[in-house]
């Protein structure tokens, strides 16, 4: 019983890792899709991290909010930008 907890933590803590490993990853690519001007591909990868990975990654909300100025959607901008402020105070 105790061995099979101590390997449930350990898969978690992996788990744990590798969904981190996969936020950098994205991170990355989707500055790189923002930089380039590929902003289509930016608000993809970033709904993806959003919608699959971390709903609470600060950084990608205030990057999409960035993303939707640019776009001339000021309001939308105005919410992303206030719930990613929010999560970056959690």
């Amino acid at each position: 019983m105790i061995e099979t907890a101590h390997k449930l933590i350990f898969d978690i803590g992996e788990i744990q890792r590798i969904l981190s490993y996969l936020v950098g990853i994205s991170t990355f690519l989707l500055h790189a899709r923002y930089l380039s001007g590929d902003l289509k591909q930016a608000v993809s990868t970033l709904r993806h991290v959003l919608d699959n990975l971390d709903p609470t990654f600060a950084e990608a909300h205030l990057l999409m909010a960035q993303i939707q100025m640019q776009q001339g959607n000021f309001l939308n901008a105005q919410q992303v930008y206030l719930l990613g402020e929010k999560q970056q105070q959690c």
